[in-house]
């Protein structure tokens, strides 16, 4: 009986704990809380309405996913922005979707055909050169993650795909940061009908090769973006 009692408090805290973590991974995510910016346990704790340990457990996993650090008798501060770290993350991404990408397309049945299909359609009309509103870019970002976690979803490996999902989101922090959905002299629709054809008609090699030149370009823009005086991503990288 005892046991029951306890089994709910658990999952009470468990919860609050990922509403933290949820709450502030979306916020870095999202640019709201800046790179390097300081973060006051007893601040998230009044703001979250929850108690230490939860603010604490949500910190301890963000940073465990490395969007925080924590720095030793001073506490914790959102994880900075880095041209080597852009690097890092990209060349991650590549080695991580390629093994995925592959499987996939090894492994794929019907039913994933039919998802891609769907997903990259969807892809399709959401991009902003398509679209009759150039506004909808919250809907080209869902779009554009269906689209890369269809072509990976048939791998048969829950933690490729759990380190697909975290680089996926590393990768879009820096996209956020830049201010640029999509390039204006990029044809990010042609980057994606070569992944999508290639995936499609079963050849791992081209497809691989097409998902490693698309992330390529991704991050030579978001590098050059840098030196833009109105960049978010260039201010934060000199701070």
């Amino acid at each position: 009986m005892s046991a029951g009692l306890i089994l709910p408090d658990g999952g009470v805290a468990r919860s609050l704990t990922r509403v933290v973590f949820e709450s502030m991974r979306a916020k870095i995510l999202t640019g709201h809380l800046k790179p390097g910016e300081k973060l006051s346990i007893a601040v998230l704790t009044r703001q979250f309405g929850v108690s230490l340990s939860a603010v604490r457990e949500g910190l301890a996993r963000l940073t465990s996913e490395g969007w925080v650090e924590s720095e030793d008798q001073r506490g914790f501060r959102v994880r900075g922005v880095s041209i080597e770290d852009l690097h890092d993350v990209t060349t991650a991404r590549i080695e991580i979707e390629a093994a995925a990408l592959r499987r996939s397309i090894e492994h794929g049945d019907a039913a994933w055909e039919a998802e891609l299909q769907t997903a990259f359609g969807q892809l399709q009309a959401a991009t902003p050169r398509r679209s009759a509103s150039r506004s909808g870019t919250a809907g080209w970002a869902r779009a554009h993650r269906r689209f890369h976690v269809a072509l990976l979803a048939a791998c048969g490996s829950t933690r490729l795909l759990q380190f697909q999902q975290l680089l996926f989101e590393q990768s879009e922090r820096y996209r956020v940061l830049s201010g640029i959905v999509i390039a204006e002299s990029r044809d990010v629709e042609s980057e994606h009908q070569r992944i999508y054809d290639a995936a499609m008609a079963r050849d791992a090699t081209a497809a691989v090769a097409a998902l490693r030149e698309h992330f390529l370009l991704t991050a030579s823009i978001l590098n050059a973006a840098r030196f833009a005086a109105q960049s978010p991503l260039g201010k934060e990288i000199e701070r």
